[in-house]
């Protein structure tokens, strides 16, 4: 199991050091007391086919989501293509009539 310092030292906020107690506590339980041992840990369920890739995914996504800054992730409104509510469907589906 790889293990950070800063993650091991930290507590899940990245806030005050945790104590020698917790850390023995999360060794025992075999609990993830990091998110990169949850990481670790989840991609060892997909390995093992306990989790499949697609979940995995899934899950990791939402993880990292949550480190991501809105200019990230949104898209420009000059990026964005608009269309007519007025529109047909089977108009949009060709090229050059909307």
């Amino acid at each position: 199991m790889e293990q950070n310092v800063a993650d091991d030292d930290a507590g899940q906020g990245g806030g005050e050091p945790r104590s020698w107690l917790d850390r023995l506590a999360s060794a025992i339980t075999g609990e993830p007391s990091t998110r990169s041992e949850l990481i670790e840990l989840l991609r060892s369920s997909e390995q093992r086919e306990l989790l499949d890739a697609e979940a995995l995914s899934i899950i990791e996504g939402a993880l990292t989501v949550s480190e991501m800054h809105v200019r990230e992730i949104m898209i420009p409104r000059s990026q964005v293509v608009m269309i007519s509510s007025n529109h047909r469907v089977r108009a949009l589906a060709i090229p050059g009539h909307w």
